[in-house]
């Protein structure tokens, strides 16, 4: 089903620090490393390159997934050219990971949308928000 996640993430540090997940395990959103973010659905995996992530530092994330099921990442409002596809669903359900896996550092104007958001919907949120998320 089509769904887009919009966030603010200030990580501490960026090796397997944790979005989104579930209590199974089996769907999550996290940081792998500097240059990697990883979207698992029903572990099903997509990893996508992106520009690199600094920790310390604001940044703007915004996972779009189509209703064909086709995922794509926007980071600082631009478009990366990695894009995926998940077949699964994606079951979400705590914010900043689980009990054990937890997102270390700071998350903020978090936003789920229930349809895909368009470029210029993403670019929208992230000018309008990004004066409060300075570095």
């Amino acid at each position: 089903a089509a769904a887009s996640f919009v966030m603010w993430i200030k990580p501490d540090d960026i090796t397997n620090n944790y979005l989104l997940a579930t209590t199974s395990g089996t769907d999550y959103i996290r940081i792998l490393n500097a240059t990697t973010l990883k979207f698992v659905a029903d572990e099903e995996t997509a990893d996508f390159t992106v520009g690199a992530i600094t920790p310390k530092d604001w940044i703007h994330v915004a996972f779009v997934r189509a209703a064909n099921d086709g995922i794509t990442v926007y980071i600082n409002g631009d478009l990366s050219d990695d894009n995926e596809t998940l077949n699964e669903p994606f079951d979400y359900r705590y914010i900043g990971g689980l009990t054990s896996d937890t997102f270390r550092g700071e998350i903020d104007g978090f936003l789920i949308y229930s349809n895909a958001l368009s470029g210029p919907e993403v670019q929208r949120n992230y000018k309008a928000t990004k004066g409060s998320h300075r570095n």
